[in-house]
Parts: structure tokens; C-alpha cells; sequence
């Protein structure tokens, strides 16, 4: 009878133990008004930023030590940091020729096509759990004042944990 007891106590301890290390890696994703903050183990790992910028982005993307995967600008000025390639905002997906507008450079910068807005048009989903997931809609629209529809996209975010490994999947689906 007491080797079973050890046994159930035994049992109930990796069962706790399980839950507490599922629980280390759970994803928590956190809407707020211009960004989802994706959180692993209640720290941040990056925060899909969706307003004030020509294209949805991911930044920061951070190692489980907090060390930055990806620089800074254009976001933010870090002495020491290049501050050329405007349009590079961390983790993107951006294309430079849809029916001869650029939806990669900003500004002057690249092609001589004009110069396009991936503009974020709602989520199809953001759920947390050990795999957390956004999917969103996006419109790319030529310049203003026209800003004809160009194409749309569903993209589909997908971010996780194991041990101290941080993943993120990123799927996009592009129509004409």
C-alpha cells in the first residue's frame, strides 16, 4: 500500500511538473489598438504591429534572453546602428512589383514604380495557447489619392515554444 501511495504521489508530481513546464511555453497574444504583443512564458518575444507604417510588421523579435533578433530601425534610432533601408521594418513580407506598384520601397527608395500601402483590414483570428495564431486580412491599394485595390492577402501567423527554442510560422496567401 505504501509503494502505491509513493507511486500516486509520484504521478502527481510529473503531472504538476508537465503543467508547469506547458505552461512555461504557453502563448499569450494581447490585442491593443495598433498591435498584437505575443508573449511566451509571460515575456515578450514580438508584437505584430498593424498601424502607422506602409506594411504589418513584426518587431521586436526577441531571443528568450531578451537579446534582439532583428535592428531597430526604422522604428527607433540605436546609436551605432545603420540607419538606411527605411523600408526594412524587421519581420515583413513586402513585394516590389504588383501590376508596376512597389509594395517594398517607401518614398524615393528603390524602383521608380509608385510606392504602395499593405493596409491591414482585420483579423480572421488571434488565439492563444501553446501555439499561438493571428490570421489577418490585408488590401494592397496603389497611392492616394486613388488607392485602387491591387490584391489582398490572408496571413497567418503561427508562434511557439520548445524549451528554450522560439518559432514563428509565417504563411501568406496572396489574391489577385
Amino acid at each position: 500500500m505504501k509503494t502505491f501511495r509513493s507511486l500516486l504521489a509520484l504521478a502527481a508530481l510529473s503531472s504538476v511538473a508537465a503543467l508547469t513546464a506547458h505552461a512555461a511555453d504557453a502563448v499569450k497574444l494581447t490585442k491593443l489598438d495598433d498591435r498584437v504583443r505575443v508573449e511566451i512564458g509571460g515575456q515578450l518575444f514580438t508584437e505584430y504591429n498593424f498601424k502607422g507604417a506602409s506594411r504589418p510588421y513584426l518587431y521586436p523579435v526577441l531571443a528568450p534572453d531578451g537579446t534582439s533578433l532583428t535592428r531597430d530601425f526604422p522604428m527607433k534610432e540605436t546609436p551605432g546602428e545603420d540607419i538606411d533601408h527605411k523600408h526594412h521594418r524587421a519581420l515583413m513580407f513586402a513585394h516590389a512589383d504588383a501590376n508596376k506598384i512597389d509594395f517594398w520601397n517607401e518614398g524615393t527608395s528603390g524602383t521608380p514604380y509608385p510606392k504602395g500601402d499593405t493596409v491591414h483590414d482585420g483579423f480572421s483570428e488571434v488565439t492563444s495557447g501553446n501555439i499561438g495564431v493571428i490570421r489577418t486580412k490585408n488590401r494592397w491599394v496603389s497611392p492616394a489619392p486613388a488607392q485602387k485595390l491591387i490584391a489582398t492577402d490572408e496571413t497567418t501567423m503561427r508562434f511557439r515554444a520548445v524549451g528554450d527554442a522560439r518559432m514563428i510560422d509565417y504563411e501568406i496567401t496572396i489574391h489577385a
